[in-house]
């Protein structure tokens, strides 16, 4: 994600902090500040941008890149029992023709609908890995506005020791992370049962 004090205005986010109200209830992120500079600045809060979420979409990535195998295997699958199921029902005198016992017939068959359920059914999960993937995104760039907005307040209350501005920044810091947060939940993310397309057991 883009550093958020980067990519705004940070003449503009001065400007928004200056006209914020200290909140009591964040006390305790200033208190943090405060024994961090007393340490000598040897704790470094908001140093490490990592986020809890790194790893989420990571793996939510690597499981939506495994359903997305596991259709084109199947679909593969399916073209070539089509291919087979083809082949069968030619004249027997045809070059191409191709003998499928009745036992054969029984597992080509049970694999091709075994086929279609497979890719039906993880079509559903990618449509639900794709949303988990899109809100754990958006709470990483909420976590990442929170900790470079801070490594920002916490560099410059080093340099001019402006208690009043770190006050003000940190309160504005965690009320902008908590608009981000209502502004998600307003925003309608489509849920419904996908359409399984074209995927049938019309071979049979």
């Amino acid at each position: 994600m883009t550093d958020e004090i980067k990519y705004t205005n940070r003449h503009a986010v001065d400007d928004y902090i200056e006209k914020t109200t200290p909140d009591s209830q964040y006390d305790f992120i200033v208190d943090d500040i405060l024994r961090d500079k007393a340490a000598r600045w040897s704790y470094n809060y908001y140093g490490d941008k990592r986020t809890y979420w790194d790893n989420v979409i990571i793996d939510k990535n690597k499981e939506l890149n495994e359903s997305e195998e596991t259709i084109t295997k199947n679909k593969n699958l399916l073209e070539k029992q089509k291919n087979k199921i083809h082949r069968s029902r030619l004249d027997k005198s045809h070059s191409e023709y191709l003998y499928v016992s009745p036992t054969q017939h029984k597992i080509m068959e049970k694999e091709y609908i075994n086929a279609i359920d497979t890719i039906n059914s993880t079509k559903e999960k990618i449509h639900t890995l794709k949303i988990a993937i899109d809100d754990a995104t958006w709470s990483q760039y909420i976590e990442l506005h929170i900790l470079n907005t801070m490594h920002y307040l916490r560099t410059k209350f080093m340099f001019d020791n402006d208690i009043d501005f770190l006050r003000r920044g940190v309160t504005w810091t965690q009320e902008y992370a908590e608009k981000l947060r209502k502004y998600r939940s307003n925003t309608s993310i489509p849920t419904k049962r996908l359409e399984t397309g074209s995927n049938s057991y019309s071979a049979w």
